[in-house]
């Protein structure tokens, strides 16, 4: 496992999913962490975040449990319900 830490979070480079990220707050300023796979991002004011190191661990084990594919879509279909209907085609 890496655990990164940064100013900035890793961002969608694909035109739909930074549109989709985007509407869904995936982008909002109040995002502190994110994981993928064996990745955790963190930023760096959120260095001695404990809670925020527990949860991303908890989504490092959800990933061993469900797969990578099944993660992913499960998380993209959150993020999905989240958002206003027919927003992503605007």
């Amino acid at each position: 496992m890496h655990i990164y830490y940064s100013n900035t979070l890793p961002f969608p480079t694909d035109p739909t999913l930074a549109q989709l990220a985007k509407k869904s707050g995936y982008a909002g300023p109040n995002m502190a962490g994110y994981n993928y796979g064996y990745g955790i991002w963190i930023k760096d004011k959120e260095r001695d975040n404990r809670e925020l190191l527990a949860n991303e661990l908890i989504h490092v084990r959800q990933f061993e449990l469900r797969g990578v594919q099944e993660q992913i879509r499960q998380y993209l279909m959150q993020i999905y319900n989240r958002l206003p209907q027919h927003s992503i085609r605007d």
